[in-house]
């Protein structure tokens, strides 16, 4: 038998029971496959990492750290807010400064920043240590075409809503960074809290739209005007009972494409300042009462989407350990 070492992380947040929970292994070499998912689904968070050596058995290009995610009930490609809990707890462990990690994750080769943050070590009563953000960058962006009719009202019927609440400006499309996403943007914060989704109908809708998750977002116009830092500008839910998940707390891989969707649809203007980039922050979770703020960053050519990256803060719940 092997001792891991287990975190409970809550990520996109600075706050204890706030945010994303997530399960991190930080030892897991040497766990096979069934053990992985058998853990994952114990834990029951909707995504726990397991930070793996690098894989030197591999055709992939070199990296530092091999992350896996499970959600309870399959293996995913990718997951934000698992990510971002992952590489906190590996910076927490290895006292990490400031740097970039390769981390190798199914879709590929990714690069991780991580931000040593002394203001919010000293917040969280550690100054000695330090604290950190994280900054990852995400897959591929694929945006597909608007879906059809019978689906646009399909997806209104099982989230109760009609073609009156929907943001007209907002076609609903699957929007991608890796882990695709169906993007649906309707005119009401108040609504947005309100929903009562047909959970039943989604996870049918999924199969046809080939896409197990569904983000319901609200903009806020006026943050969007105002440009500051320190603007919110979307508020959002995610449900995905597809795959066991029927509301996720904070989701980056929606909140990433979301990014990517705004800049293709021109609802978020790219400054033209040279870099073509647009960086805005995101708050979901308000409707379980675990609110988080994800940073979103997408650089553009020739006003298209070409890359996301996302990130935040994190907070360590507790730890144990587990032997199997």
């Amino acid at each position: 038998m092997n001792t891991y070492r287990i975190y409970q992380v809550d990520a996109f947040t600075r706050t204890k029971f706030e945010g994303n929970p997530a399960g991190v292994v930080a030892n897991a070499d040497g766990l096979s496959d069934k053990q992985m998912q058998s853990i994952a689904r114990e834990l029951n968070n909707s995504e726990t990492a397991f930070i793996l050596s690098p894989d030197v058995n591999s055709d992939a290009e070199e990296h530092d750290i091999w992350v896996r995610f499970f959600s309870p009930m399959t293996e995913v490609p990718i997951c934000g807010h698992a990510t971002v809990s992952a590489h906190y707890v590996y910076a927490m462990e290895n006292n990490l400064p400031s740097c970039v990690l390769k981390q190798k994750v199914a879709i590929g080769i990714l690069p991780v920043e991580i931000i040593q943050n002394y203001s919010v070590a000293e917040d969280h009563g550690d100054y000695s240590h330090g604290d950190y953000s994280i900054m990852m960058t995400q897959g591929e962006v694929e945006i597909s075409p608007t879906v059809s009719k019978q689906i646009n009202d399909d997806i209104l019927l099982a989230l109760g809503i009609s073609e009156a609440d929907r943001d007209q400006r907002c076609p609903i499309q699957v929007s991608s960074t890796g882990h695709s996403k169906v993007m649906i943007g309707i005119n009401s914060e108040d609504t947005l809290h309100e929903l009562t989704p047909n959970m039943s109908a989604l996870a049918s809708i999924s199969e046809s739209v080939n896409s197990n998750g569904f983000f319901v977002f609200a903009l806020n116009d006026a943050a969007m005007n105002d440009k500051t830092d320190d603007s919110i500008i979307s508020h959002g839910r995610m449900f995905a009972p597809a795959i066991g998940i029927n509301e996720d707390p904070v989701t980056g891989n929606a909140n990433g494409p979301l990014g990517a969707y705004l800049v293709k649809h021109k609802i978020l203007e790219v400054d033209q300042n040279g870099d073509d980039q647009v960086s805005f922050r995101a708050i979901q979770g308000e409707a379980m009462g675990r609110p988080g703020i994800v940073n979103v960053i997408v650089d553009s050519e020739n006003g298209l989407p070409v890359k996301v990256r996302i990130g935040g803060d994190a907070v360590i719940a507790f730890k144990t350990e587990i032997s199997v």
